[in-house]
């Protein structure tokens, strides 16, 4: 059987991509971009971090140590070191202060107004949207469908990916791998994008369409490193 494209087959900069989204998802991961980026090009302090991001969750109430200790410590050990996996942070030499990166990433407006944003009310679409980002199949999906004027049927787009993730033209996709994209399509990847209005996806007729999002930059759904 022909392999189809897992986490092992994408390219460099198409895990590099899978990282910046798995970031973006997180609200408390916006939060310390947008802290850094508010004071580039200086960098911070952890403990200074901890303080401004702990102020910014609870902005009426007086942050205790206890709060900022808290908050350090899950920068050390879960928030950095994944924001700096993705390079969208960078710790200077001795590891005691932290800026924010020129990752091209933040070239795009968007991420820029999203990781300024001190608004909360967007921010569960906000995590199932760049959740769904995170993964280069679900990209590709997104680029075959943006370029539909109308809803096709899910074998069409499993061939056409098939194509699109092998380097061949559609007919040679063996029928093999079209039978397993078509089966990953219809129980993982079309159910999530259809959960966060990504695309239109009707599962009696077995068609699917680009549905977009307000927040959605058209190239994010390509290589940004």
């Amino acid at each position: 059987m022909t392999t189809t494209q897992s986490s092992n087959t994408e390219s460099p900069e198409e895990r590099s991509l899978n990282a910046v989204f798995d970031c973006l998802a997180s609200s408390d991961r916006r939060r310390v971009l947008g802290i850094l980026d508010e004071q580039a090009p200086n960098s911070l302090s952890r403990r200074e971090l901890a303080t401004r991001l702990v102020s910014s969750g609870h902005s009426d109430i007086a942050e205790s140590d206890r709060d900022v200790q808290q908050a350090s410590h899950v920068l050390y050990h879960t928030h950095l070191p994944k924001l700096e996996a993705a390079k969208l942070i960078v710790n200077d030499t001795d590891g005691k202060r932290i800026a924010i990166t020129d990752h091209p990433v933040f070239d795009d407006e968007r991420i820029s107004a999203v990781i300024r944003s001190d608004s909360d009310t967007t921010s569960d679409s906000l995590a199932e949207l760049f959740r769904a980002l995170a993964d280069g199949r679900r990209r590709t999906i997104l680029d075959v469908l943006s370029h539909q004027l109308t809803p096709i049927y899910t074998d069409t787009l499993a061939r056409e990916l098939g194509a699109k993730e092998q380097g061949i033209a559609e007919a040679e996709v063996p029928a093999d791998t079209v039978d397993e994209i078509l089966a990953q399509l219809t129980h993982v990847h079309l159910p999530k994008l259809a959960d966060t209005g990504l695309v239109e996806y009707d599962s009696g007729e077995q068609t699917v369409a680009y549905a977009g999002h307000p927040q959605l930059s058209v190239p994010w759904m390509h290589s940004m490193s």
